[in-house]
């Protein structure tokens, strides 16, 4: 609504709402067989409260660049898929073996064909 509000239907707030009390409860919304794509209570959107949402958002982001630019360890930000749900950190430790995996055989085969990467 804020950015685009042509691509908004005109009967948005009569949309039923999708909530949850946590993200365990959201995941689960999700995964029903008549889950309409997307999460929230249509009936309270609108382009003020996206504006509101997007600058402050923006802001944020803003301040986060301004301080790692300032010299800040932005590997030890905290990240928010890692405290969404469970799933998550179970789907992205699996996920970064599969890549050590791939990574390591893509190593042997540049080694056996004489192609590694020069440092």
């Amino acid at each position: 609504m804020f950015l685009r509000p042509d691509l908004v239907r005109a009967d948005i707030h009569e949309a039923p709402s999708w909530t949850g009390r946590n993200f365990i409860e959201l995941y689960s919304l999700a995964e029903k067989p008549n889950w309409p794509g997307y999460l929230g209570a249509p009936r309270f959107a609108s382009a003020a409260f996206g504006a509101q949402s997007f600058q402050a958002l923006t802001r944020k982001i803003n301040e986060t660049a301004w301080q790692i630019l300032d010299g800040l360890n932005w590997r030890k930000i905290p990240r928010f898929a890692d405290d969404v749900d469970p799933r998550d950190k179970q789907g992205l430790a699996a996920a970064a073996v599969n890549d050590r995996n791939i990574e390591k055989k893509q190593l042997e085969w540049m080694k056996a064909h004489g192609v590694l990467p020069t440092p």
